[in-house]
């Protein structure tokens, strides 16, 4: 895997902002402040000072999950699977601070423009647009492999649990296919993260293999993708990036740091450490 010593720094950040605030959930979501909750919105800032304080200023972009979701219109299972009860997320609490963090926290540190949520869409769907629609370094933050299908030579992925980058060439010597590709693994073997059956039998191996043309004709696995192409037809749609039409160009706003929304949101918060480090925090992101 590349070393992010090696990381040619990019232009634009795109943040997975769920995968990062999930993240956070099971590490600080129990943090309080009185009778506040505040473990998500604090380790989700605690991951993005990480990221600049080893790989530099960026030009942050927020991505959302939107609650509904258009793809479970056309596949109810989408996504759909039972919570385990013993996990210890609240997590009503943790939605809460999600929109703290998209409607509150985020434009008090400047980014006022820069969240996107659409209405029934993912932000892999956002991210894919943007990704797309830009040809700027960018570099996407998140743990999510679906994202995978977006590397190209300006677009990078940084895995935030692995504290790795992972670059096109990367993807390419791991599967033997392109980036492009990706999304037809997916409709074969389908995606166990997001509750999408694929071919019953048949896992990415053999999924890669038939891309390669490298599945032998006469096995099992080979008859199997034949007889399911109306599965495969159905889950290109759902696991393709981004879902739908797309939403024309992207314009990245200007950003500037309200300092007294920043002090207000944060002594909220609790977030002394926070403000005691506003300077450091200005230099470390890139605000002004």
């Amino acid at each position: 895997m590349s070393e992010p010593l090696e990381y040619p720094k990019p232009k634009i950040a795109l943040i997975d902002c769920h995968n990062l605030g999930y993240m956070a959930a099971h590490t600080t979501g129990d943090m309080r402040y009185g009778k506040i909750p505040t473990g998500v919105t604090y380790g989700f800032l605690n991951q993005l000072f990480r990221f600049v304080k080893e790989n530099g200023p960026h030009e942050f972009v927020f991505c959302w999950d939107s609650r509904h979701s258009l793809r479970r219109e056309f596949y109810p299972d989408y996504k759909r699977r039972e919570r385990k009860d013993d996990d210890g997320i609240d997590y009503d609490v943790v939605f809460w601070q999600f929109d703290e963090l998209r409607t509150n926290v985020l434009p008090a540190m400047g980014w006022m423009g820069r969240g996107y949520l659409r209405e029934g869409y993912e932000a892999d769907d956002l991210i894919a647009w943007i990704a797309n629609s830009n040809g700027r370094q960018k570099v996407i933050v998140s743990s999510d492999n679906d994202l995978y299908q977006l590397l190209s030579p300006v677009t990078h992925i940084y895995q935030p649990r692995k504290n790795r980058f992972y670059m096109e060439s990367d993807f390419k010597n791991e599967y033997s296919i392109r980036p492009g590709q990706w999304p037809e693994v997916k409709a074969i073997a389908g995606c166990t993260s997001d509750n999408v059956k694929g071919i019953k039998g048949v896992g990415e191996k053999n999924a890669i293999k038939w891309i390669q043309g490298g599945l032998k004709q006469d096995s099992k696995a080979a008859q199997s993708i034949r007889d399911g192409q109306a599965v495969i037809e159905r889950n290109r749609g759902l696991v393709t990036l981004p879902y739908g039409e797309g939403w024309g160009g992207f314009e990245l706003s200007d950003h500037k740091l309200d300092r007294g929304r920043f002090y207000e949101v944060f002594r909220r918060y609790g977030f002394d450490q926070f403000i005691r480090r506003l300077g450091e925090l200005m230099a470390a992101f890139g605000l002004r």
